[in-house]
This record gives C-alpha cells, sequence and structure tokens, in this order.
C-alpha cells in the first residue's frame, strides 16, 4: 500500500485533479511535532496547508496525518489540513496514486 506525498506544486495539483473525496496523504509529523515528513522519511519541498492552523482534530497532538481536501470549485480544494486518525483508519481509505497514474497512460 502506497499513500501519495506531493512534495511540489505539480505533483499536488495532479493529485487534487484525481481525488473524489477528502484523501489521506502520506505526510505526517507523528515522529515530532510539527516536523513535516512523507511516510516514507523524505522531507517536503513545499506544503499546501489550507490558511490557518495546521492541527484542526479535537485536541493538537492528535492531528498526526495530513488530508488532502475534496471541494472543487472553491479554494480549499487540493489543500492540506492535518487531522487525527487510527491505523485502521489509514489503512481503510488510501489513496492509490501509482494505480491511477498508470490506468492514465
Amino acid at each position: 500500500m502506497r499513500f501519495a506525498c506531493p512534495s511540489n506544486f505539480a505533483h499536488n495539483y495532479l493529485l487534487a485533479s484525481l481525488i473524489t473525496s477528502d484523501t489521506w496523504l502520506g505526510i505526517t509529523d507523528m515522529y515530532k511535532e510539527g516536523k513535516l515528513r512523507c511516510l516514507a522519511g523524505t522531507t517536503l519541498e513545499e506544503t499546501f496547508f489550507l490558511s490557518g492552523p495546521q492541527n484542526t482534530y479535537k485536541r493538537d497532538s492528535d492531528a498526526d496525518f495530513a488530508v488532502m481536501r475534496y471541494s472543487p470549485g472553491s479554494r480549499e480544494h487540493g489543500r492540506w489540513e492535518m487531522q487525527g486518525c487510527s491505523l485502521l483508519q489509514l489503512l481503510h481509505f488510501p489513496l492509490r496514486l501509482s494505480e491511477r497514474l498508470y490506468r492514465r497512460t
């Protein structure tokens, strides 16, 4: 299972064009609060958060994973926010970017 980790504008734009609902990304700060990394361990060139606080979950310390917002036609579409989740949620709602990209070519 792979999670998308858009690290630049072009990649984020492509992902935003593929999603059909809010989508978990492979981006977390669970290892060190406020320090974002891809689940694969790489760092990010850019981030695409909604304006305002990154952590929007019940308690800031629980918001460890990035979600790409699905809101076509609005400024929020394709933007990220941090949310809390369980491992079960992550395993149930992955964006399988590689499968979608291969189908398009």
